[in-house]
């Protein structure tokens, strides 16, 4: 069995869940972006309510994470629930 991870050490699979997340996250942010900045005019206005509040969604999710982080909460009670709800804390 490995060794648990010292608080110094933080387990690296929760490091690489999180960081996987926030990647996600900017990825769709830049998506959304280019897509409203090179295509702005040939867009639907639904659609680009939908890429704004695509990003907006996206970037709560980031900066819930990050401020999550900031207040040391441990990274292995970091998770998001459906996107339907608000984001939470583990158990």
């Amino acid at each position: 069995m490995a060794p648990r991870p010292t608080p110094a050490e933080p387990d690296r699979s929760a490091l690489e869940i999180v960081a996987h997340g926030l990647l996600e996250d900017t990825a769709v942010v830049g998506t959304a972006v280019a897509m409203l900045v090179d295509q702005w005019e040939e867009l639907e206005p639904a659609l680009r309510q939908r890429l704004l509040k695509m990003i907006l969604e996206h970037n709560a999710h980031v900066t819930w994470v990050l401020d999550a982080l900031a207040r040391g909460v441990p990274l292995e009670r970091l998770r998001a629930v459906p996107e339907d709800d608000a984001f939470t804390l583990g158990d």
